[in-house]
């Protein structure tokens, strides 16, 4: 009830006049309705077609340029030109939907977008296995992790030891190292009779679909790695491997330049000062985490903040987001 006092006021823009930089880029994964009746682990990775619609709707009536990355970078580095705050809409991966639902939105309503995508979901050398994970929880009633030398067991008789088993078996996996990654994949698979890669497969663009959206003025494709790791601690010759790898196979893919990139997961478990560094020594106009709130005119181009807004969010949400005061009342606290 405070909120939606504060906001009916317009106290969130009289505070994002002083904090609310530049711009913001938005972070968003899917856009579709989720399945009835199917229990999802991280349902906040899917957006309501509607739901996007009444965003764009709120950034345009508050004042924001929906713009390309191209565009944003432009602003960014030409610093006399900060008359209109910007908004860039970005989103991860790579989903399937992001050609069903997402694209015809952007025609509808004429607005740019970028797609950051990991290249082995769309060539079928990686697994988003969260997804496979999230199978098993819905039609097993055990869950059992077999990570090194260790076994992990994780009964599942109710929504809340679901949802318990979920997030540690997905943060299990997401911190450990490539080897034991990958072998505790493979156990899981074996043990649940799964296939990880044609569930991933499903659920995301291919190859021509990439083609189609990057021959759009409205779409920008951008890089996300190969195979979606947390980059933190990464030896520097592998990290290269995946950011510059995914970049050139999408370059073959779309057969125009890729200059901007996300870090997979993107936040500060997931990117080091290292991972940043690779980031930049490949050569892209940006490169973006996931966290962080409005851009400001001082942010580092290899690590521009974003603001997160997904289906456990409102619009209400988002314009506290904007207006800057987290990221500032943090700044302060340090």
């Amino acid at each position: 009830m405070l909120r939606k006092t504060a906001i009916g006021l317009g106290i969130d823009r009289l505070i994002r006049s002083r904090f609310g930089g530049v711009g913001a880029m938005i972070m968003m994964h899917r856009v579709r309705t989720p399945e009835p009746n199917r229990w999802e682990g991280n349902p906040g990775l899917s957006l309501a077609p509607t739901a996007l619609e009444s965003m764009i709707h709120l950034l345009r009536s508050e004042g924001y340029e929906l713009v390309s990355l191209d565009e944003a970078h432009r602003r960014l580095t030409d610093h006399s030109d900060h008359k209109t705050r910007f908004a860039c809409l970005t989103f991860d991966d790579g989903y399937r939907d992001n050609y069903d639902a997402l694209f015809p939105i952007l025609k509808q309503q004429n607005a740019p977008a970028a797609i950051y995508v990991a290249t082995g979901f769309i060539d079928g050398d990686a697994t988003a296995w969260w997804y496979g994970v999230e199978e098993i929880l819905n039609r097993d009633d055990e869950l059992v992790l077999e990570m090194d030398a260790s076994e992990q067991s994780f009964t599942v008789a109710t929504l809340e030891q679901r949802q318990q088993a979920y997030d540690t078996v997905c943060s299990t996996l997401r911190n450990a190292d490539k080897k034991s990654h990958l072998e505790a994949i493979a156990r899981m698979e074996r043990r649940y009779d799964l296939d990880m890669k044609a569930l991933s497969q499903e659920a995301f663009l291919t190859p021509s679909m990439v083609r189609e959206l990057a021959e759009h003025p409205l779409v920008t494709i951008a890089g996300h790695t190969i195979t979606h790791p947390s980059l933190r601690g990464m030896k520097r010759e592998e990290a290269h491997r995946e950011i510059a790898g995914g970049r050139q196979r999408l370059q073959e893919m779309t057969e125009q330049p890729v200059d901007h990139f996300a870090f997979p997961y993107g936040d500060e478990e997931a990117v080091d000062a290292g991972a940043i560094e690779v980031a930049r020594s490949v050569g892209f106009k940006t490169t973006t985490m996931a966290v962080g709130g409005p851009i400001q005119r001082n942010n580092d181009l290899a690590a521009l903040p974003r603001i997160a807004f997904d289906a456990e969010d409102d619009l209400i949400d988002l314009r506290v987001r904007l207006s800057g005061l987290g990221p500032a009342l943090r700044r302060l606290r340090r």
